[in-house]
């Protein structure tokens, strides 16, 4: 049991860590769409950040209604 409470720790904590990460993301993306950064410069772009999102999380909305807006 006890084994058991630290898996559902650690996978709770990687959760959390992976959301941080697609919360960054889209962040950097939403800025970049600000700037007219669509799918240039090749390392900090909308389109390769919305993406990037949709790798941690195939199913996130925003990162597909960001690639629409492009």
């Amino acid at each position: 049991m006890h084994r058991s409470l630290n898996n559902l720790r650690q996978k709770a904590l990687i959760s959390q860590e992976k959301q941080r990460l697609i919360d960054d993301l889209l962040a950097k993306a939403d800025q970049a769409l600000k700037k007219d950064a669509l799918t240039a410069p090749a390392d900090n772009n909308a389109y390769d950040l919305y993406q990037q999102v949709l790798v941690e999380d195939a199913d996130n909305t925003l990162a597909k209604q960001g690639l629409v807006n492009i």
